[in-house]
């Protein structure tokens, strides 16, 4: 089983880069369970991160999700 707040700023990084900024929690949420279908016991975990993770992806400016994705 992955990390899963890594997995969550992974997916949150790759959707803000790729629609400006905005961040859709049931896309990033339906790629963590793709990568890692054993997850799915941690939904209402999942949730609860993806959350926190979003609102901390979303004052991140263009560059600095670049510098992150590269990473």
């Amino acid at each position: 089983m992955k990390n899963i707040e890594e997995l969550v700023l992974k997916y949150a990084l790759k959707n803000a880069w790729d629609y400006e900024g905005k961040v859709n929690a049931n896309v990033i949420l339906g790629a963590v369970l793709k990568e890692d279908s054993e997850l799915k016991k941690f939904v209402p975990v999942i949730r609860e991160t993806i959350e926190k993770i979003s609102k901390e992806v979303a004052g991140l400016k263009r560059n600095e999700i670049e510098d992150l994705l590269r990473r």
